[in-house]
């Protein structure tokens, strides 16, 4: 009896253990998202990068969210983000977002060369 509770015990914590696994994935884009939403709004002052970014979105599978525990000077981060953004299939650049409790505290957009 105790061979096949230990065993039920254990197919039932890797269920739940890769159902939360697969969780941040979609909860990782969706910040993605929104921090390049933000850099629209913050650069819609500028002609130039508010036609680049016209149209743009996170290339699939191109954005990487960082999880850590640090202080950037006095202010507390707890998480970063990296994405390629892309328009019609044609990279213009990187986006960089700094996070705090979902919070996004610093963002910034960075255009290719390749223009």
């Amino acid at each position: 009896m105790k061979k096949s509770v230990s065993a039920l015990g254990l197919a039932l914590l890797f269920c739940v253990s890769h159902a939360f696994a697969q969780q941040p994935v979609a909860d990782d884009r969706l910040m993605a998202d929104q921090c390049l939403s933000d850099i629209k709004i913050q650069y819609q002052t500028n002609p130039q990068i508010t036609a680049l970014l016209k149209g743009a979105r996170i290339k699939e599978h191109a954005f990487v969210l960082e999880r850590y525990d640090a202080n950037v000077g006095s202010q507390h981060i707890a998480s970063e983000i990296n994405a390629t953004v892309e328009q019609r299939d044609r990279v213009i650049g990187q986006i960089l977002c700094l996070i705090d409790e979902n919070k996004i505290l610093y963002k910034t957009f960075f255009a290719t060369q390749e223009q």
